[in-house]
């Protein structure tokens, strides 16, 4: 269906840093030369949300933990050799934009967008953890020394990634409940408002009323004093 009205990802996509806001509140930006300004803008838009936001690793091809499931190894592509993840960064933009279509989230609200960018950073995290765990296992076998006979021991313990996922999730969770807290708020600070008004209409439209039946009792009056 054909509008002329911005979806909820048109408006998470308002909230991007321009090259024109840089032109204003950037000290120097005048400066860096035109062709140079489109790095800028991509390079702030990364570091806006904090540290998280930086969190897409560099390509690294063969070198990298999830080379043999990645899309261009499998399909035999020239991969983006030392820069940004592109599938990483496609989810943490597809995680991003569809939270912030699902909470109806206003793309100009930083405070909502900020906790929306750290949800996905949060998923990609245990993406990432998931992935090395199903290559490395749940179990982890670490050398403690020797015993007295000169034989190696070890210690077997769970991966400590198993621990960042649940506190991911936590966070997430967290999060999500704090947003959608926000939601209802504003919902109920709306239907408060709603009834405040019908409340309103109710009272004039019975004051009309008053006011009509009042005249119609002085009119009686008047004609009653006519025929005497």
């Amino acid at each position: 269906m054909d509008s002329d009205q911005p979806t909820n990802d048109e408006s998470f996509e308002l909230a991007k840093i321009t090259k024109d806001r840089l032109q204003i509140d950037m000290p120097g930006f005048a400066q860096v030369p035109e062709e140079e300004r489109e790095f800028f803008t991509l390079y702030l838009e990364r570091l806006r949300f904090g540290p998280m936001a930086t969190s897409t690793i560099d390509c690294t091809a063969g070198e990298c933990k999830f080379w043999q499931k990645c899309p261009y190894n499998l399909r035999n592509l020239e991969p983006p050799l030392g820069g940004e993840c592109p599938v990483e960064a496609f989810l943490i933009k597809l995680w991003s934009s569809d939270l912030a279509d699902e909470l109806a989230i206003d793309g100009k609200s930083g405070i909502d967008l900020s906790l929306v960018q750290k949800v996905a950073k949060s998923r990609l995290f245990s993406k990432r953890a998931e992935e090395i765990l199903a290559q490395d296992g749940f179990i982890m076998r670490s050398y403690r020394g020797v015993d007295t006979q000169g034989n190696a021991l070890f210690e077997y313990k769970l991966h400590p990634l198993i621990n960042l996922i649940e506190k991911s999730f936590k966070m997430e969770d967290t999060i999500l409940k704090r947003l959608i807290a926000t939601r209802e708020s504003k919902h109920n600070a709306q239907l408060t408002g709603v009834r405040t008004l019908a409340d309103m209409m109710s009272q004039l439209n019975a004051k009309v009323k008053n006011k009509i039946a009042e005249q119609k009792v002085v009119e009686a009056l008047d004609v009653g004093d006519n025929t005497i």
